[in-house]
């Protein structure tokens, strides 16, 4: 017979079994008949039949084992074989099965890591799950580290993160690439904007700053793609590559486009001649192509033998201009280089004549007049300053191979024909007298009584003090030796040399011939600072540009905003008011290209008359050019991030 007896029968207050306690007790240690109370560990040994309100044994098998040493296991009866051990749960091979912590859906569920009983001690590490917005949370240090949300995305170092990743930080927030066997990377967003930062040599590879300039190898880029590299001797580059390589296939080419408003401006392109399949076969052009009225069209091209072409996509010269030119300078034009000299042609305007010299050694100094193409000879100036008209060896001052036709000659008539009687002068078909030489051997053309010694009309006087001497003819009273202010004039030297000179300013232009190169320079108080060259089969109008004349250079400079500042314009000139041209006010362009232009705005000269301001054109190239290379580099960074 069971008898049923309270556990408070059984124990006192400090666990211990009271005496008399256990008589009657059944023998065996079923707990059945225990209604109420604590046993104490130890007391009973292994109680069976257990039942509480929170553990109960009925399983079939061991449903919770503390050890010897207070470690829990649930499903186990041996937690001290793992290796975190104080609670051990073991589902086996349960489906499904695991530990679940239950809360409402308006409060929070945490498992948390203790190392102490107060403040954050308590939970120095924890996962909590909000259950009002169902969002997961993992902390470390008693702080929150990552966050994820109810939409899945992840935050690391904020609570609310806006992608599937987000990143956060009161500085620099970083996110790492790190490999063991290459360099490591950063994912940067700091005070230079978003980086890729190359941890390996801490060094910033690429910036986008706060208003979206790019900047590869500078943290401070000003413009949409700034690219900075500082190499002693090297090569700051930028390669756009069509690796695209097929026998005949020479349709395939590299373009920087530049647009306004969703339409093509211009193009840079540059394209194959041949099908680069082998070393022989890899020859290339570049063009350029603007639009004009809405029209694209190529301009210049700049083929693989270095011809250019302007207006003609097959030049055949080192420069071919389909079309009119314009020089705002001199012409040089350079032929190939001799153990002796260099051998040029300068063609230049100095506002009022055009001029032209060559220089070379002393056999190379001809300035020879070709037609149909240059295979026919029509008048040639040698290098003894002896003109010849159908000869290319002429003996005398004036060697012409041919007949010499005129209205009437005035003269002695002993060798000329149509000659009127008289010794007075040569006289035309009217009967008036064309020259006259008086009889102080002054000369006279169109007046038949000269008062110089050459007078022609009233546009050219040449001044009694000049004449010949030493092998050498002088107009007026220029300086012959070049080197030093002589007056006003031109002459020829004996040295072979045509020269001009002013007082004022101590320039002059000259031809010289040392390398069979015939060419006009320019000089200005014993240096030269412009030329025209022209070679065999070309012509280069030069100003000086020597790296020796120069200091302060600078290719650091901002082109883009200086370009927007011109002002081009169409408009008619008040003397030809039916022709509409392009072109720009020369006041307008002084404060952006001064050395552009000539003169003051609104000047007059002495006698109240307009003083007109003047534009030289060509000093607008280096600002365009520079322009051109910071779009292509905006282009180049657009196409980039715009594959």
């Amino acid at each position: 017979m069971t008898k049923t007896r309270n556990i408070s029968d059984l124990l006192d207050a400090n666990g211990d079994v009271k005496s008399g306690a256990l008589d009657n007790v059944p023998a065996s240690n079923d707990a059945s008949a225990l209604t109420t109370g604590t046993l104490p560990s130890a007391r009973l040994g292994t109680v069976t039949n257990f039942t509480s309100t929170g553990i109960d044994d009925n399983a079939t098998s061991t449903a919770i084992t503390i050890d010897s040493s207070e470690r829990v296991g649930i499903g186990t009866t041996s937690p001290s074989s793992y290796y975190a051990n104080h609670l051990v749960v073991d589902i086996g091979s349960t489906a499904q099965s695991g530990i679940t912590i239950v809360a409402d859906s308006s409060n929070q569920a945490m498992l948390a890591f203790a190392d102490g009983t107060s403040g954050d001690t308590r939970y120095r590490g924890y996962l909590d799950y909000n259950h009002s917005n169902d969002s997961l949370a993992f902390a470390s240090a008693g702080t929150e580290r990552m966050r994820i949300t109810s939409s899945g995305n992840v935050g690391i170092g904020t609570s609310s993160p806006n992608r599937l990743l987000t990143l956060g930080g009161t500085s620099n927030a970083r996110l790492a690439l790190n490999s063991s066997s290459y360099r490591n990377y950063s994912l940067s967003s700091d005070a230079y904007g978003f980086s890729i930062y190359d941890d390996t040599s801490t060094d910033y590879r690429l910036t986008v700053n706060n208003v979206g300039n790019v900047g590869i190898g500078t943290t401070s880029p000003n413009a949409e793609l700034h690219i900075s590299k500082s190499a002693d001797g090297g090569n700051t580059e930028v390669i756009l590559e069509n690796s695209f390589n097929a026998s005949g296939s020479t349709d395939e080419t590299i373009q920087l486009q530049s647009r306004f408003g969703g339409y093509d401006a211009s193009y840079i392109i540059t394209g194959k001649e041949e099908d680069f399949t082998t070393s022989a076969n890899r020859s290339s052009f570049m063009s350029f192509t603007t639009r004009k009225d809405g029209t694209l069209a190529e301009k210049m091209r700049i083929d693989s033998s270095g011809n250019v072409g302007i207006g003609t996509s097959s030049p055949d010269y080192s420069l071919e201009v389909a079309g009119t030119g314009l020089f705002g300078g001199s012409v040089m034009a350079t032929g190939s280089t001799t153990t002796t000299a260099s051998r040029r042609a300068i063609m230049t305007h100095d506002g009022s004549s055009m001029k032209l010299m060559a220089s070379g050694d002393s056999t190379h100094r001809n300035i020879i007049f070709y037609r149909d193409g240059g295979s026919d000879e029509a008048m040639r100036i040698n290098t003894s300053n002896l003109v010849g008209i159908g000869t290319s060896s002429p003996s005398e001052k004036l060697d012409v191979n041919g007949t010499v036709k005129a209205t009437a000659f005035q003269g002695d008539g002993s060798a000329l024909t149509g000659v009127s009687a008289g010794v007075a002068g040569i006289s035309s078909s009217a009967d008036a007298t064309a020259i006259t030489i008086d009889s102080s051997e002054r000369v006279g053309i169109g007046t038949t009584s000269p008062g110089a010694m050459l007078e022609v009309g009233t546009d050219v006087l040449i001044d009694s003090s000049s004449g010949f001497y030493g092998n050498r003819l002088t107009i007026g009273s220029p300086n012959p030796n070049q080197t030093s202010n002589g007056g006003y004039g031109f002459g020829f030297h004996n040295s072979g040399a045509f020269f001009w000179t002013m007082s004022d300013t101590n320039s002059y232009w000259n031809t010289t011939n040392p390398n069979g190169y015939h060419y006009i320079n320019f000089r200005s108080k014993g240096s030269s600072c412009g030329s025209i060259i022209m070679q065999s089969s070309s012509t280069s109008f030069n100003t000086s540009s020597d790296y020796r004349l120069k200091e302060n250079v600078s290719y650091d400079f901002d082109a883009t905003t200086r370009l927007k500042q011109l002002k081009p314009a169409r408009f008619n000139f008040i003397a030809d008011a039916d022709k509409t041209v392009d072109g720009f006010l020369a006041h307008e362009v002084s404060s952006v290209v001064p050395e552009a232009i000539h003169g003051t705005k609104d000047a007059v000269d002495a006698d109240g008359n307009p003083d007109y301001q003047g534009i030289d054109q060509s000093k607008l190239v280096p600002l365009l050019v520079k322009t051109i290379q910071e779009l292509e580099a905006r282009i180049t960074t657009l196409e980039a991030n715009n594959p």
